[in-house]
């Protein structure tokens, strides 16, 4: 029989190469869930608060995220006239057709 030496690679998962892979993994995993959060605040509620805001003659400053015991889970930040910030819940600014 022949013999072959054990191979001094380890394997992927496994030793310091593999808590480097692990990180590596963690790092893209966290850099594409905010990237999802951007888009969805960028194609959904945006769009809907400032829609709401020009419809009632205010300014959309923001939008603030609640836990999820609320009813909703988020709301539009506005500015009025006299300068004093309402926050509205997102499901209840009237979107405008």
């Amino acid at each position: 029989m022949m013999y072959t030496a054990p191979s001094a690679v380890l394997p992927r998962w496994r030793g310091r190469r593999g808590l480097i892979n692990t990180l590596v993994c963690a790092v893209l995993g966290v850099a594409c869930a905010l990237a999802f959060l951007v888009v969805a605040e960028r194609s959904a509620v945006e769009p809907a608060c400032i829609a709401s805001a020009e419809a009632h003659g205010l300014t959309y400053v923001d939008y603030q995220v609640y836990s999820s015991k609320r009813r909703a889970s988020s709301a539009c930040l506005f500015r009025t006239a006299k300068g004093s910030i309402e926050d509205v819940s997102l499901p209840d600014a009237p979107a405008t057709s």
